[in-house]
């Protein structure tokens, strides 16, 4: 499960899977995008060994890669035409959508890296923040969004966004502004280390749950991989250090309202166990508890073993509590969190949120001189923030959310919606 969302998902590095140095020329690239393109159909077959290199197969089953290209295959249909630029792709299909993602190959021409990262519908493109309205009205379940300049409230826009939504790790946000304060107070430093603990261990994402115990990472490289990678056990780790009240109290003090979804805040870890660790009868009980007996059921938890979570796996693939058991906000109100970062963070603050910024590049040349981002998605669930600055001087938040009860969300789908949304962006906050 892991590796078909990483590869659907996220962008395979060369450095994952050992890629040359050497760069490959058009011709392989163009090749290699004709052949992805062909088994982007029904029942492909294919010999791996000629297409992708040891590296990638090792990663990744044929039967694997089969089932991911089928699933892309019944969302958005069979490939019609493939282009390559670098390594970026465009594949387009015969229902009208454009898939975009990375293709990487090594110099004799072997795939090492694929990932589809959006799809557009081609026949029904974003031009208006009406438009982005009226896609993801398309859409199941509910949606929200907010598109700010700060400092301006007649340049705000918003659709969907009275009600809180279920924001993933988005909540790392609030993390960060108390990570914040407790350097700015001396509490904690940038470079002080800080042990793993294993009681404190949460799953993925990220990579940290697989380091020993002793291994002592700085509080800059915890801040850093709760959120380039999103990784669960560095932010659990800093829940802990900073105090669960201190990371409370900042959800206010950063613009969110009091939601009860949010009362206690829980660390990824309780999030898991409520929802696949331990029995219904327990869940239901937090879900209809006081703050109070809520809190008496997560000090109890410590008792159930992180490989309770999930022993049904397919049960860990369904939207599941996602109204009750979560970390909720507006998009309005993510945009506040992210204003108060941008505005109050120390210097590393902004060079933390910098790490991983989905669709944007800056260069001399680009519409943004910064842009700082944090996401979220678990089944059912999935919500973008970005902070943006402009060139002219300008800055400004675009949130999206996307959250669904009874389906799994589409990410590719929502992806597709959030590159269009930033064009907007680029022309509001100017």
């Amino acid at each position: 499960m892991r590796k078909r969302l990483a590869l659907i998902f996220s962008l395979i590095s060369t450095a994952a899977f050992g890629l040359s140095a050497k760069t490959p020329d058009a011709s392989a690239l163009s090749a290699a995008g004709s052949f992805v393109c062909s088994i982007l159909t029904n029942a492909p077959a294919f010999d791996d060994a000629a297409h992708f290199s040891a590296a990638f197969r090792a990663a990744l089953t044929h039967e694997q890669l089969v089932q991911i290209l089928g699933g892309v295959v019944h969302e958005f249909g069979s490939c019609k035409r493939a282009e390559v630029d670098a390594s970026e792709a465009r594949f387009t299909t015969d229902s009208g959508f454009v898939l975009q993602g990375t293709l990487v190959v090594d110099a004799t021409g072997l795939i090492t890296g694929l990932s589809f990262m959006s799809a557009e519908d081609a026949q029904h493109p974003v031009h208006s923040w009406a438009d982005l309205k009226s896609a993801f009205a398309q859409l199941s379940g509910r949606s929200a969004a907010a598109l700010v300049t700060f400092g301006e409230p007649g340049k705000v826009q918003t659709f969907g966004a009275a009600e809180p939504m279920a924001i993933g790790s988005t909540f790392k946000l609030y993390v960060l502004g108390a990570l914040n304060e407790a350097v700015r107070s001396g509490k904690l430093h940038w470079g002080t280390s800080l042990p793993l603990r294993d009681e404190w261990k949460s799953l993925p994402g990220g990579m940290m749950q697989d380091l020993p115990t002793t291994y002592a990472p700085s509080v800059f490289e915890y801040a850093q991989k709760m959120i380039s990678i999103s990784d669960n056990t560095a932010t659990d780790h800093l829940i802990h250090y900073v105090g669960r009240d201190a990371v409370a109290s900042m959800v206010h003090r950063m613009g969110t309202a009091a939601h009860r979804g949010n009362d206690p805040f829980l660390t990824t870890l309780e999030m898991f166990k409520l929802k696949w660790g331990v029995s219904p009868a327990t869940t239901q009980a937090y879900i209809d508890g006081t703050p109070a007996e809520r809190n008496r059921i997560l000090d109890s938890l410590a008792n159930v073993p992180r490989t309770d979570v999930c022993r049904d796996a397919t049960a860990c693939e369904v939207p599941t509590h996602i109204d009750t058991i979560e970390w909720f906000a507006t998009p309005a109100e993510s945009c506040a969190a992210m204003q108060w970062l941008y505005g109050n963070g120390e210097p590393n603050i902004r060079e933390i949120l910098a790490a991983n910024t989905p669709f944007i590049k800056i260069s001399a040349d680009s519409h943004w001189s910064y842009a700082g981002f944090k996401g979220g998605s678990e089944p059912g669930v999935i919500a973008t923030t970005y902070v943006l600055h402009a060139r002219s001087g300008r800055t400004g938040c675009l949130s999206l959310a996307w959250n669904d009860p009874a389906h799994k969300v589409s990410q590719m789908r929502f992806l597709g919606l959030v590159k269009q949304a930033l064009t907007l962006a680029e022309q509001k906050i100017n």
